[in-house]
């Protein structure tokens, strides 16, 4: 007997609700299973059950529920079971702060939804992609006009920090206006004056901006453990520090830098901070040159340091015992090309230093094309600390869902990626197989195979005879 769909369903949809209110973890999990396998091809039970699952909290059971190995390859529209799971997929992903593996999967939804243009535009925003993030953001304004509803005056300041990113600060401040105009509660508004100042900043207007973020201050409370409380005390310090109170200033931004820390937020969002510290000249130098190599940032933070004209250093010692470059590695007196995977590790922990790395960043870094793979991701993560542990006795310890090198291990290592070819391009401009063969003490195929590569990759061009020539080969 078929079961009715319309009013037992609505039912199931109350009951799910009401668990999810109380936080009833377990008892809400056992009433998505019974729906899911009631109407396993029904859009809006996979809707409200992967949004149960995000309002828990859930996310890696959210992907298991979409099933990874399920998801579409091509666009489609997110009014189809396929593309809602390719949505849905993105979401948990971006909440898990796995942003290179949701934006991999940007291209396969076709979004119809406000909301969903809006989710899609942030990723592109947390990337500083802001002319992208733009695109989708503009969608949603036009799903969604009514600057009366409360969702969408929060979801147009996404639409103004986009403009704000492309120094657009005139356009991104007249919104925020427009929307504060329309704002009659307390929170929005604070939030609203905050962001008005930090604009303000952003253009340079520091002493305007100072009036506007300290007008901000009213509305929070100090107490209060929020993002955008944490990003008031950034710009706010800022400006501090910009019109003569540095004092103020500096300990304003390293409470901004703990409450981000303590809310988990994305590194992105922790080295903003930074940036502006090191523009203030509370951050040496070397210091930011070394944030600025934390694995994995967007292209913004090196061209931020290509801009302050940063000389980029490593922490490399005598004590060096094994070196590391981006297609080779030298150690117990051996030059040995390409990484293996465990070194690979070893690197951007290294490059990482006292931030660590959360567990799905590394991930994404180690196998960027594995997604489909990424519930055994963990257990592959393990093996690579075993290995480096018994190999190299090189410790990596977890704490917290973040990765770190052990700090004693520091001195001995010592990471290069600034030139992205072997050392042997770098010292040879013309040159043969067999030289290859005598500087990494290997065999004639293992050299053939790695001049394949080189040619592949357009470092390398056919010279005289059976010669070669390394192109560029100062760059």
């Amino acid at each position: 007997m078929k079961r009715n769909r319309s009013l037992p369903l609505q039912l199931d949809f109350k009951n799910l609700e009401e668990l999810v209110q109380r936080r009833e973890g377990r008892r809400a999990l056992l009433a998505i299973q019974n729906l899911r396998r009631a109407f396993p091809f029904d859009l809006r039970v996979m809707h409200v059950c992967c949004n149960a699952y995000r309002r828990l909290g859930y996310f890696k059971k959210g992907l298991a529920f979409i099933d990874l190995k399920t998801l579409s390859d091509r666009p489609e529209s997110t009014k189809t079971i396929e593309g809602l799971r390719n949505f849905w997929a993105i979401r948990f992903l971006s909440l898990m702060g796995a942003n290179e593996y949701a934006l991999s999967l940007a291209a396969r939804v076709l979004p119809q939804e406000a909301e969903e243009y809006r989710l899609i535009g942030e990723i592109f925003l947390a990337q500083f992609a802001h002319e992208k993030a733009e695109i989708y953001f503009r969608q949603m304004h036009e799903l969604e006009p009514n600057l009366k509803a409360y969702s969408t005056r929060t979801s147009l300041i996404s639409l103004a920090d986009a403009w704000a990113g492309q120094q657009k600060f005139q356009e991104a401040e007249f919104l925020v206006k427009e929307i504060l105009m329309h704002t009659t509660e307390p929170a929005l508004q604070g939030i609203l004056w905050q962001v008005i100042g930090e604009y303000l900043a952003r253009a340079g207007k520091t002493k305007e901006a100072l009036a506007v973020l300290k007008k901000a201050q009213g509305f929070f409370v100090e107490q209060d453990q929020t993002v955008d409380h944490a990003l008031q005390k950034k710009w706010l310090g800022y400006v501090f520090c910009k019109e003569g109170q540095v004092s103020i200033g500096t300990k304003l931004l390293q409470e901004s830098l703990d409450l981000m820390k303590k809310l988990s937020l994305r590194i992105e969002a922790i080295l903003d901070v930074e940036r502006l510290r090191f523009e203030l000249g509370i951050l040496q130098p070397a210091q930011w040159a070394s944030l600025c190599r934390y694995p994995g940032l967007p292209k913004y933070f090196q061209d931020q340091a290509i801009h302050q004209k940063v000389a980029k250093k490593n922490h490399g010692t005598s004590t060096i015992t094994i070196s590391l470059e981006a297609d080779e590695y030298h150690w117990n007196r051996q030059k040995v090309l390409g990484l293996p995977l465990e070194l690979k590790l070893l690197a951007q922990l290294w490059l990482a230093g006292d931030l660590g790395i959360v567990e799905i960043r590394l991930a994404s870094l180690l196998w960027p094309n594995e997604i489909y793979s990424l519930f055994l991701l963990n257990n592959r993560i393990e093996k690579l600390r075993q290995r480096l542990r018994k190999v190299y006795r090189i410790q990596v310890l977890k704490k917290s869902g973040l990765y770190f090198l052990d700090f004693s291990a520091f001195p001995k290592v010592f990471v290069d990626f600034d030139w992205p070819k072997p050392n042997f391009l770098r010292v040879k401009q013309e040159w043969n197989r067999w030289d290859v063969q005598v500087f990494y003490r290997i065999s004639k195929s293992c050299a053939s195979k790695w001049i394949q590569v080189w040619q592949t990759k357009g470092w390398i061009r056919q010279g005289r005879k059976n010669s070669y020539v390394t192109i560029d080969s100062n760059s």
